[in-house]
């Protein structure tokens, strides 16, 4: 029986602005964070991660975690909607993404797609009492 993870199909992410900003009409396509891609990518960045000096990934958590971060998002995130760039609609692509993850001024993109990616519960339909 071929079964399909639901967080290998994705599910939509509705990005939140920085801030108290809210609710955008942002929308970003988000496959779950045990998407064969997504653990691809992460295996990779801890291969290249454990060549590091021990004490320098002990001294730099932070920068560590924020790399992975951006590794992981980038991985996930496969389309996107309503997002411009210099007042002009900005067609996805992975390049695109990948560029504005590692933006210190996208990293709030950035922490949302890891929220959501790695709840399981984000790729299934919200229970209704209908």
């Amino acid at each position: 029986m071929g079964t399909v993870r639901a967080s290998e199909r994705g599910a939509d992410l509705e990005i939140l602005g920085p801030g108290n900003v809210g609710k955008t009409d942002v929308v970003f396509e988000v496959l779950g964070f045990d998407a064969e891609v997504v653990v691809q990518a992460a295996r990779e960045f801890d291969r290249v991660e454990a060549k590091r000096p021990a004490e320098d990934r002990e001294k730099d958590t932070d920068t560590v975690r924020i790399r992975r971060d951006i590794a992981l998002a980038t991985a996930a995130v496969t389309g996107w909607s309503n997002v411009q760039m210099k007042g002009k609609d900005a067609e996805f692509t992975p390049e695109l993404w990948a560029e504005m993850a590692a933006d210190p001024n996208y990293r709030f993109l950035v922490r949302q797609v890891v929220a959501f990616g790695g709840n399981l519960g984000s790729f299934f339909p919200k229970a209704s009492t209908d």
